[in-house]
């Protein structure tokens, strides 16, 4: 923490210095009846020379003497937090801010002190007024941010970063600082191109490969499960259940393997007498996902269902291409085995607009190419209210040829109980000529 918030104090620091001292003059002796104004400014000249030991008591005697140039409290405060004395620090530069409350250096000083001491909420408070002072000062921005993310508002500490990559797209703390919330809401492989992002821009950024070791030995494994009742209008309620075990083997690539069962109402001739016989269905799927560069992503998939009398197998391939930060776009395929042969292909729009929530526009068309055909669109909305509370809605409406209009409305909510582990409901309902519905709650691990 304290490495990522020397690095913005240091750049202002030295950009200060600079900007301090314009006419350098011979050092020389002060007695006791010096102006303070003469004291001030030869204690900046050692500083800036590199004398720090030589400058920080004439420092301290114009700092006591409360000296009106900013620069004396700043140089002052930064020399004592190097010498590990952070509390004497903060008084310096809190005595520099009641002398020069317009100085934008000595409060973003503060903020990184108080940072240091842990008290996050001054720091905020620090960084608000060199902003109100500076409105668009990057550091400002980006100590802001990192202090949110520390603090556990991670979309808004996103949303500053991304306002200062707008402005500077190789930025560099602000990639830094995305990566570092994609750790933490355990988005490895996202946080893992960010820092690969970052040392192509700078092959030496030390915090870059700290964060790009810690990702790739982050724990990458996700199970899902989840168990509900199924219930056909008009006949019984069926059990149904599934499993998904999904693994990150690096940025790029991604394995997962599913389960699934459902009892089922199979109609037969002996139906027309009132009675129906039941048997389970098996679903078995295995995926794969690699990510090309930082806009392609590939997808591809198998599936296969196993009843009593046959097996019914279905293969799918996707292709994604991410527009900007927040558009992408999606193309997908899925051919089912049977006879005849029928696809689905799809098309979709998604606009991120936070983390982990997005708006999703998708079309379907189904045929068989001899008999039957289907079109469908659908809206998904996911939202993340907080850390803890998310939600997703689906609506979908369509025709097809074979079961004439035909609608879905799916809705789930999702609450995180801790930082591996979330617990969902889910419903759906499914109306054609025949209705369906279904009701789920199932668990997320991570591991």
């Amino acid at each position: 923490m304290h490495r990522e918030a020397d690095r913005t104090s240091g750049l202002v620091l030295w950009l200060a210095v600079f900007a301090a001292v314009s006419v350098p003059h011979q050092a020389q002796a002060f007695g006791a009846d010096a102006s303070i104004l003469e004291v001030a400014q030869e204690g900046l000249e050692r500083f800036v020379a590199g004398d720090r030991a030589g400058a920080y008591p004439l420092l301290e005697r114009a700092a006591v003497g409360r000296t009106e140039n900013a620069h004396v409290y700043l140089f002052k405060g930064a020399h004592e937090r190097e010498q590990g004395r952070t509390k004497r620090a903060l008084d310096t530069f809190e005595r520099g801010t009641g002398i020069a409350p317009k100085h934008v250096p000595l409060w973003l000083e503060l903020a990184t002190t108080r940072s240091w001491l842990g008290d996050l909420e001054g720091a905020l408070d620090a960084y608000d007024r060199a902003l109100s002072l500076e409105p668009m000062h990057t550091g400002a921005h980006l100590g802001r941010a990192r202090v949110l993310a520390w603090l556990g508002n991670h979309d808004e500490a996103l949303s500053l970063y991304h306002d200062v990559l707008s402005r500077e797209p190789r930025n560099t703390e602000a990639i830094n600082g995305i990566a570092f919330v994609d750790r933490a809401d355990r988005r490895y492989g996202d946080a893992e191109r960010r820092y690969l992002h970052v040392l192509q821009l700078e092959p030496e950024n030390e915090e870059a490969k700290e964060g790009l070791e810690a990702a790739r030995e982050a724990t990458r494994n996700r199970l899902t499960t989840l168990a509900g009742l199924a219930h056909i209008h008009g006949a019984q309620t069926d059990a149904v259940g599934e499993a998904e075990l999904s693994h990150e083997v690096n940025a790029r690539l991604r394995l997962s393997a599913g389960y699934g069962l459902t009892g089922v109402t199979v109609m037969r001739d002996a139906d027309l007498a009132g009675q129906r016989a039941n048997t389970t269905v098996h679903r078995a799927s295995a995926g794969l996902g690699y990510q090309i560069g930082e806009a392609h992503h590939l997808s591809t998939g198998y599936q296969a269902a196993v009843r009593p009398d046959r097996v019914d197998h279905a293969g799918e391939a996707g292709y994604a291409l991410q527009l900007s930060e927040a558009l992408s776009t999606q193309l997908g395929v899925r051919l089912y085995f049977t006879a005849p042969v029928a696809s689905l292909a799809s098309a979709g729009l998604q606009w991120t607009y936070r983390p982990d929530s997005f708006v999703m526009l998708q079309g379907f068309r189904f045929s068989d190419h001899k008999l039957h055909s289907g079109t469908t669109a659908a809206l998904t909305l996911r939202h993340q209210w907080n850390g803890a509370v998310g939600t997703k809605l689906v609506g979908a409406f369509g025709f097809h040829t074979q079961t004439g209009y035909q609608g879905t409305v799916l809705a789930e909510v999702q609450l995180r109980a801790s930082r591996n582990n979330a617990f969902f409901g889910r419903y759906e309902y499914f109306g054609a000529i025949f209705a369906r519905s279904q009701v789920l709650a199932g668990v997320e691990h991570a591991f």
